[in-house]
């Protein structure tokens, strides 16, 4: 039997929640040092662990900081739990996507170029073939020709946080995930779909 991925349309409630995320990430996702006040509150302290990566913080605190919304998937202090921040994201039932979820779709990448918008979270696989670690990037928005711009937290030094122009087209890592904003909204009950 094949399940039918539905594709959830932008509403004005959605487009508010959109446009609420975009100046969320240009406001936190810049992120100069590892004793940032936006580190403080994107990695709750994590950032100063010279291992931790908090590229999946990010994507948890947009939505339970910067846009108010609660779910037992969001890793979140004080029920923070090591280890599971982008599993909670990749696995997220009913909500994360993946190019299998669309068979019919000759190209996921075409797909996702046409739709992923401000708010939407992308994992990516890691460019680094010795570890199996994946990225997390948030999207500010999406341009022409696949191109969108992010925010991304990582381990490089000196920032932790930063905006990037990534293509869906070019670059070494696969996008292996997609979470929509507007699934995550319906999944949380603050739209209906």
């Amino acid at each position: 039997m094949t399940t039918t991925i539905e594709i959830i349309d932008d509403t004005p409630e959605i487009h508010i929640y959109r446009i609420r995320a975009a100046r969320w990430l240009e406001a936190y996702g810049p992120c100069p040092s590892k004793d940032h006040p936006n580190a403080d509150l994107v990695c709750q302290g994590r950032q100063q662990s010279p291992k931790y990566s908090g590229c999946a913080d990010l994507a948890h605190a947009l939505d339970t900081d910067g846009l108010n919304l609660r779910h037992k998937q969001y890793n979140r202090a004080p029920n923070w739990k090591p280890q599971v921040n982008v599993a909670r994201l990749a696995y997220w039932k009913g909500v994360a996507l993946t190019a299998a979820d669309f068979p019919a779709e000759r190209d996921w990448r075409r797909l996702l170029a046409e739709r992923i918008d401000a708010g939407d979270i992308i994992i990516r696989r890691s460019s680094n073939c010795l570890r199996r670690a994946e990225h997390v990037e948030c999207v500010i928005a999406r341009h022409a020709e696949g191109d969108y711009s992010t925010a991304e937290y990582g381990q490089a030094a000196p920032e932790i946080g930063r905006l990037f122009t990534r293509n869906v087209y070019r670059g070494t890592r696969a996008i292996r995930w997609w979470l929509p904003l507007p699934r995550r909204l319906v999944a949380v009950g603050a739209v209906t779909a």
